[in-house]
């Protein structure tokens, strides 16, 4: 797929509106503050080592769509 593709279909946790990290991730309140703190993430999985959310979540927020583009 091309980035315009990824982008359209993908949700960017980097720029991701609190709405769209709770209704298109699932992402709790708990998780959507730690996340928003520490924003700027490299790739998804940099959100288990900063303790946004834990280890059994990543695949589940991937398979929903979760990406970390750098901005």
């Amino acid at each position: 797929p091309d980035i315009v593709d990824c982008w359209q279909r993908n949700v960017n946790l980097n720029t991701a509106s609190r709405r769209e990290l709770s209704q298109q991730i699932g992402m709790t309140e708990g998780e959507i503050e730690r996340l928003i703190k520490g924003r700027q993430f490299h790739n998804i999985d940099e959100l288990q080592s900063s303790g946004v959310v834990k280890p059994n979540r990543i695949a589940e927020l991937k398979a929903k769509g979760a990406v970390a583009a750098f901005v």
